[in-house]
């Protein structure tokens, strides 16, 4: 077809030019010799883990590194854990599989664990992915994992608070989710668990003080060391969750579809759980929950964040711990992971564990350059003013409260991802306060 206007020779000349690259930056040659140099194996791989890259095939195989993979807890004592995980991509890397692994070995017990799991993504237009997985690991009772293994090492190690509690979970469980239309997304799964209460095997500590002592594997009664937090069963577990995105924008093309986030409109999560057919038939439940969550765009004034979230337990008799809504408190004064917005900065891991109606919200305010922008010397800093409230109201229980005021971009030139805030806190009629340290990504 002709031109409707002819190409001069210089820009005839220069599109065989650009094709000519082009064919050779994804020639096998090309791109094995580019593998060969990031695919060499460094002392730091070690510790960040290993990466080996197959470009021209679209294969990637990872493994963790083993020195990150090391930490401790009173259960397992010292225990190595890795993971590694292979990912072949097709379709110009719209659809993929991923091949995931897991080991974990604890010195001190002398018990190996892990799981495979498999992921799917078979359709860039609507997302439909299916997963599967198998295994059996040691588990945090809430299951968000609130407490990260290198805070509990430090903090077990050092200054002897073991606020990690764990427990044995064997596993299979298949997922399916997909988009099906805009805006409105759902994920479904089946699994199968068997759980086993673990109780402490060491106290060793580096350095022991003779006024604290650790706490049991129990969080219900932390001064028990021969009780467990729950009896040892298994069950069965059905998931159905939608997610609604109001107003979503997306860019089409003939085998992708892009959604497009918009801070106008929020979004809401519906979630329903059966736990059905357990060898301990008061450990049924049913469980449902929504969460309604915005980042809302005040241009020059910041931005406005909220997160809320409501549940109920309905045909539960005496819920297994392990089932009950757990919130996700600290108590090491470190946030390491960047979810204000889902977390307490004062609040004990289990305090306010429930297996009835409940209420969480979170709202943060970030300034941006708006308030300390107009402070002469401080707006030259580039620092941003935070503030927030945060609380949980149960059905038959005292509410809890926390307020915050931080200053967030902490940092220098472009290394800004430092956070502290001063927070203020309000339970049983009883106040506290607290310094939280932290990133922000």
């Amino acid at each position: 077809e002709k031109r409707p206007v002819p190409l001069t020779t210089g820009e005839f000349e220069d599109y065989i030019k650009r094709d000519s690259i082009e064919t050779t930056r994804n020639s096998k040659v090309y791109l094995d010799s580019v593998d060969r140099v990031k695919n060499k194996f460094k002392i730091g791989n070690l510790l960040s883990g290993y990466t080996n890259e197959d470009s021209y095939n679209k294969k990637s195989f990872t493994v963790s590194g083993p020195v990150n993979g090391i930490s401790f807890n009173t259960v397992q004592g010292y225990n190595l854990s890795l993971n590694s995980n292979f990912t072949k991509r097709y379709n110009d890397y719209k659809n993929f599989i991923t091949l995931s692994g897991a080991v974990n070995y604890s010195i001190e017990t002398k018990r190996l664990r892990g799981g495979i799991q498999g992921y799917y993504k078979f359709n860039a237009i609507n997302n439909a992915a299916v997963t599967a997985s198998i295994g059996t690991k040691v588990e945090q009772f809430n299951s968000l994992e609130p407490i990260p293994k290198f805070h509990n090492t430090l903090s077990s190690l050092f200054f002897e608070k073991n606020y990690m509690k764990i427990y044995d979970r064997t596993f299979a469980k298949v997922n399916y989710s997909m988009e099906l239309f805009n805006g409105l997304s759902f994920n479904s799964g089946l699994s199968y668990e068997k759980r086993k209460a673990l109780f402490n095997s060491t106290d060793y500590t580096i350095f022991p003080k003779a006024s604290i002592d650790y706490s049991s594997n129990n969080p219900l009664e932390p001064n028990t060391f021969e009780t467990a937090a729950f009896l040892n069963h298994d069950l069965l577990k059905f998931s159905l969750g939608i997610r609604i995105r109001f107003g979503e924008k997306f860019m089409t093309y003939p085998d992708l579809k892009i959604n497009v986030n918009d801070s106008d409109y929020p979004r809401l999560f519906l979630n329903y759980t059966k736990g059905f057919n357990a060898s301990i038939s008061d450990y049924n439940f049913d469980h449902l929950r929504a969460r309604l969550q915005q980042a809302v765009n005040l241009k020059s004034l910041g931005f406005f964040n909220y997160n809320l979230i409501g549940g109920t337990f309905f045909k539960n008799k005496t819920l297994s711990f392990i089932d009950f809504k757990h919130f996700n408190g600290n108590q090491t004064h470190v946030n390491t992971m960047g979810n204000y917005l889902s977390s307490f900065k004062n609040l004990g891991y289990y305090n306010y564990s429930t297996s009835n109606n409940f209420f969480e919200y979170h709202m943060e305010h970030n300034f941006k350059g708006y308030a300390l922008g107009k402070i002469p010397y401080m707006n030259k800093l580039g620092f941003n003013l935070v503030i927030g409230w945060h609380g949980i109201s149960l059905d038959g229980g005292n509410p809890y409260s926390e307020y915050n005021v931080g200053i967030a971009n902490l940092g220098w030139k472009k290394y800004r991802f430092l956070r502290v805030d001063y927070v203020r806190s309000f339970a049983s009629g009883e106040a506290d306060n607290a310094l939280m340290f932290g990133l922000s990504f």
